[in-house]
């Protein structure tokens, strides 16, 4: 199969996410695990980058044995491009091709379902029943892109509103779900060193360059917290709908 992956590694930015990062490491947990039982011909892996932590996110990724690589950027797009550095590396020191290795992302403060690694799985090997947008059913995909969903942090106003405006059930770009095949990213060059929609960027590169697009099906819950780590990521959307519907 032309578009087979042979590794998945998860890439998760964090930082100051002591409070959060314990959810979100035992829902990629359940996740990675079932897709080992689903895919045992697939290696899964998960690391976490900590940039420029000052809170117990180490002690965390300690605590829950899981990868951590350490960085000073205070920028997302430097670190979640880090950790994608970091899993290039061992598929490759594993002799497993940039076109082998999908790479799927999703943030510290959300919460992946179980079944989140075969879907990515399904729809980049063009496995998925719903196909592709711009390309032919189940020919395979190179950037994934998921749902995004609140969970119940913020005022019920807030929630509300935002289901509201997206009840029509369209997928975004969203660094809390996202999935792209190694040779693609590769292929445009990267993360850009961004401290807000590093996201959206490379997607936009991506698609520009031809990659084909696929839609993943179960969504990512994350924090409605109106407080967030960058001043034009989801935190500051929802702070714009901190007002009663009406």
């Amino acid at each position: 199969m032309p578009d087979a992956v042979t590794v998945v590694h998860v890439v998760v930015p964090a930082r100051d996410e002591a409070a959060l990062l314990p959810g979100c490491l035992r829902s990629v947990a359940r996740a990675l695990e079932h897709g080992r039982r689903v895919r045992p011909d697939v290696t899964a892996r998960l690391t976490v980058v900590l940039d420029a932590c000052v809170d117990e996110s180490a002690t965390v990724c300690r605590e829950h044995g899981v990868d951590a690589l350490e960085v000073s950027a205070g920028n997302v797009g430097v670190a979640r491009a880090a950790g994608v550095a970091h899993a290039a590396a061992l598929a490759a020191a594993h002799g497993v091709t940039a076109e082998q290795t999908w790479i799927l992302c999703t943030d510290a403060d959300s919460l992946v379902p179980v079944d989140w690694v075969t879907d990515q799985l399904e729809v980049a090997e063009g496995g998925s029943e719903g196909g592709s947008e711009g390309g032919s059913e189940g020919e395979g995909a190179d950037v994934v892109l998921g749902r995004v969903e609140p969970d119940d942090t913020a005022p019920p106003e807030v929630v509300a509103r935002w289901h509201v405006l997206h009840d029509d059930g369209r997928v975004g770009v969203h660094g809390a779900h996202l999935g792209f095949r190694l040779s693609a990213y590769d292929a445009v060059g990267g993360l850009a060193p961004l401290a807000e929609r590093e996201d959206l960027d490379l997607v936009r590169r991506l698609l520009a360059a031809g990659a084909r697009y696929g839609a993943a099906r179960a969504p990512v819950t994350t924090s409605s917290r109106l407080d967030g780590r960058t001043p034009g990521g989801f935190a500051a959307f929802l702070t714009g709908l901190d007002h009663p519907l009406g």
